[in-house]
């Protein structure tokens, strides 16, 4: 087993100077005591710092600012007010979308979505959770695996207007 690092512990283990003029006896026992510990110490050192390069995730890398920011504007909003809702995101250059999806969830009555944004004024309050699937998200002519985004539309109050 080769374990970087540790090389040194089989130099250090043969001229210690606490084993010099000792006789064989310590010699013996630090041999079998490094023989039993060097695996272990090893094994350790591989948990600790890892071997090797471990694989990017899809999303890793230059970009992986840009695909974890990917969200919308906020989803707050009143009865009867128009709101629109769009997807942002940080790019050091341009960047671009393939296409947007609903993959689960409603959208509140009065909103539409029309493929690139969603806006409209609500018609009633409440509460709806909206799974959109961000399809070939670009930055920089880089495209970027598929990304989901949830967005949360709160629409506080009613219609019922009081005059």
């Amino acid at each position: 087993m080769v374990c970087p690092g540790l090389s040194a512990l089989y130099f250090i283990g043969n001229t210690s100077p606490f084993a010099k003029g000792l006789g064989n006896r310590v010699n013996s026992d630090f041999t079998l005591w490094y023989q039993f510990m060097r695996p272990i110490l090893c094994f350790l050192l591989v948990l600790v710092t890892g071997c090797g390069s471990s694989t990017p995730l899809p999303d890793a890398g230059p970009g992986f600012s840009f695909v974890s920011s990917l969200k919308f504007t906020s989803g707050h909003g009143w009865p009867l007010q128009p709101m629109r809702v769009r997807l942002t995101a940080r790019c050091d250059g341009p960047w671009e979308v393939g296409s947007l999806r609903i993959m689960q969830g409603e959208i509140p009555p009065g909103i539409l979505f029309d493929g690139e944004e969603f806006s409209g004024s609500p018609r009633q309050g409440g509460n709806w959770l909206v799974q959109v699937r961000v399809v070939d998200p670009a930055c920089n002519g880089a495209i970027y695996d598929d990304r989901d985004v949830w967005i949360s539309f709160s629409i506080k109050g009613s219609n019922k207007r009081i005059f």
